[in-house]
Parts: C-alpha cells; structure tokens; sequence
C-alpha cells in the first residue's frame, strides 16, 4: 500500500523531532559529564588536603607521644631519686 505524501511527511517530521531531541539529550549528558569531572576534581583537591592535614596531625601526635613518652621517664627517675633521699 503506497504510504501518501501527507503521512510521509508527518514521520519525517517525527523523525526530526526525535533526531532534535536525541541532540538536546546529548548535549545535556555532555553537561552532566563535564560537571561531574569538575565534582571529582574538586572532590580529589578537597582529599588530597584533608590527606595532608591528617598527615601532619598524625606526626603531630608522634612527637606528643614521644615527648609525653621522655616526660614520663624523666619522672620516674625523679620519683626513684627522690625515694633515695
């Protein structure tokens, strides 16, 4: 049966609809994509300097412990001296 030129043109606008919409959607995902590469980089800047921060805190708390370490022992030997009085 011999499509009309009236129903071959209602699907071609349908299809240029639908390749319209198929561009919008693209562009949209091209938009979601670049805004999520910018969320990881910024997510991947923010931990990298919470990393470091954490670092530092950790060596930060080796030297207390060390020093709350010597200061024990030095008090222990006043203790045993003062006990040699």
């Amino acid at each position: 049966m011999p499509v009309s030129d009236e129903d071959f043109n209602a699907l071609k606008n349908s299809v240029r609809a639908l390749e319209n919409q198929v561009d919008t959607l693209r562009t949209s995902i091209g938009w979601i994509e670049s805004r999520i590469d910018a969320l990881q980089n910024s997510t991947d800047a923010k931990f990298s300097a919470v990393s470091k921060k954490l670092d530092g805190a950790g060596k930060e708390i080796d030297e207390l412990e060390t020093q709350a370490s010597l200061a024990r022992s030095n008090l222990n030997k006043l203790k045993r001296q003062m006990k040699g009085l």
